[in-house]
């Protein structure tokens, strides 16, 4: 009776864990197989400018000019946000000599470069985004997509999980396919291996 359980619920689980995942793994199969042909890929459509401005007094009055000026940051980071939407900075230079204060804002398939005169208090923004399907290949790769999308991916691999192991429990119910089944398992399991053992370029020789 448990058994019988076990296979309602695995069934269960593999039907609406493949509905709920349909999209995501669509996406990330033709995202991957672009992936792998890069060259099917055209660089038109990119877009690069640079935009310059006075800061705001708001911002001036933070600068410290003898030390990496961190408080300035805080109000910085606001007055980008709100103007340009710029929300996620991945790291930040201070270049003291220069007078050049440095923030890096990178996305999928872009980036924009703020360059902050300290001296003279006013920025230029250096940016650059792609295509659509460059920014969908760098989604497939979590590539600067932030934590949310993140979760997404981890989200889908651990469903992709379940969805396999549920499929391989549900075959065991059926006598007349399981050793079939099982079979084709096995050698989808061990066909990649053996690919990768003796097709895919290793640096066997010099480990």
């Amino acid at each position: 009776m448990k058994i019988k359980k076990l296979y309602s619920v695995c069934r269960m689980v593999h039907i609406y864990v493949s509905t709920a995942l349909f999209s995501l793994l669509i996406f990330f199969c033709v995202t991957g197989l672009l992936l792998n042909h890069l060259p099917w890929i055209s660089n038109e459509g990119k877009l690069t400018g640079v935009k310059e401005g006075s800061l705001p007094k708001i911002v001036t009055r933070v600068f410290n000019k003898d030390k990496l000026p961190t408080s300035a940051l805080l109000v910085i980071q606001p007055y980008l946000s709100q103007r340009y939407k710029l929300d996620e900075l991945a790291s930040f230079d201070w270049d003291k000599d220069a007078n050049e204060l440095i923030l890096d804002y990178p996305v999928p398939a872009g980036y924009a470069l703020v360059i902050i005169d300290t001296h003279l208090l006013n920025y230029s923004i250096e940016y650059q985004q792609a295509n659509m399907l460059s920014i969908l290949n760098d989604l497939h790769k979590g590539r600067h997509s932030g934590a949310v999308w993140s979760w997404i991916i981890d989200i889908t691999a651990v469903l992709v999980c379940i969805f396999s192991f549920t499929g391989l429990i549900i075959l065991f119910q059926n006598k007349k396919k399981r050793q079939f089944g099982l079979w084709l398992t096995l050698l989808g399991s061990i066909t990649p291996i053996i690919i990768y053992c003796l097709f895919v370029p290793r640096l066997s020789g010099l480990l």
